[in-house]
């Protein structure tokens, strides 16, 4: 049922104009395509805490401090309906941007480029998985999505307490871009992160973003990673969580 309500919840993704995309990439399509299985457990009690889990647990205070030392530039916001811990991005994470597609003008007010900053340290480490990949830009249709008036809860999850963000593309340093809605091509019944050969219509396009999807995950960052394989309400884009309290990593 929770699946089913994050699904339903990205529907109020604002939609902004499709960048180009290029599809040479690097990578060949007959690479056996090896990933982690669809589900990530739980580290053991004898292991280290998920990176992902260590940052839901937080408070504002601590993650605040993190951010510093990070030498992350932002801005912390005052506390607003939903999101206990906001701060606005003031420059790249770990060598890549994170963007809406609004007018630069917009971008310093849009409530889409709010995050809990238990989310941008998560980001922070998937932005060096994506600088690995040659990624240098993100561009997002929101993370911060102010509930509705009477909201009953002092703190929200998903997108209404800042802690997810729906990405659309990936920029690359060599000028060619990764286009979720266009690239992905999802297949009926898909388990993205189950080892095997890939699909034989694979293209380099939707091998590298399955990669994307699949390093998140594995990596323990995001507890949840929707992609177009999950359902149609995500065909174009990547659905990243954080969620307090969870210890379990998906990616569907």
């Amino acid at each position: 049922m929770l699946l089913v309500v994050l699904g339903l919840d990205c529907a109020r993704t604002p939609r902004l104009p499709a960048l180009a995309t290029v599809d040479a990439l690097e990578h060949p399509v007959a690479e056996v395509f090896e990933e982690p299985a669809e589900a990530v457990s739980a580290p053991e009690a004898s292991e280290a805490i998920a990176p992902g889990t260590r940052y839901a647990s937080l408070s504002g205070d601590e993650c605040e401090a993190e951010l510093s030392a990070r030498e992350i530039a932002h801005e912390a916001l005052a506390p607003r309906r939903g999101i206990s811990a906001p701060v606005r991005l003031r420059g790249r994470l770990s060598g890549v941007g994170f963007r809406t597609l609004w007018p630069r003008a917009e971008r310093a007010r849009t409530s889409y480029e709010i995050y809990d900053c238990r989310l941008v340290l998560a980001l922070d480490d998937f932005a060096k998985l994506l600088r690995a990949r040659g990624v240098v830009d993100v561009m997002l249709f929101s993370a911060y999505r102010p509930p509705p008036a009477g909201w009953s809860e002092p703190v929200g999850l998903r997108h209404e307490g800042g802690l997810a963000i729906d990405i659309g593309y990936f920029g690359k340093e060599d000028g060619t871009a990764l286009n979720v809605e266009w690239d992905f091509n999802p297949r009926p019944r898909e388990r993205i992160c189950a080892p095997g050969p890939p699909p034989r219509d694979a293209t380099p396009a939707s091998l590298e973003l399955r990669r994307i999807a699949c390093e998140a995950a594995s990596s323990k960052l995001f507890h949840l990673a929707l992609t177009p394989a999950y359902d149609h309400v995500h065909r174009d884009h990547f659905h990243l969580e954080v969620t307090p309290g969870k210890s379990d990593f998906v990616a569907r």
